[in-house]
């Protein structure tokens, strides 16, 4: 049986998406925040590539830990995904 395919977004350190990971039926090609530290960490944790974007727009790429803002990300090259999930921040 072939493994899902996960995007996170609004993802932190990663504590949902180890959820996801250790069941063994998922793999996540792809993880966002605003958070240097947090996508530090799970670029660490997970083996993706920390990328941040500037000011334009940044195309999503498999395999990234990206630090930016959903609202400037082209997800376009991410068009193979079986399950988006996100995280809540609690302010």
């Amino acid at each position: 049986m072939r493994k899902l395919i996960v995007v996170s977004l609004f993802s932190g350190a990663g504590g949902l998406d180890l959820g996801f990971l250790n069941s063994g039926f998922f793999q996540i090609i792809y993880a966002n925040d605003v958070l240097l530290p947090a996508m530090q960490t799970y670029s660490a944790n997970f083996g993706l590539k920390l990328a941040k974007c500037g000011d334009d727009r940044f195309i999503a790429e498999p395999n990234t830990a990206l630090v930016c803002n959903v609202e400037n990300v082209d997800f376009s090259q991410l068009s193979g995904t079986d399950i988006v999930v996100g995280g809540l921040l609690n302010s």
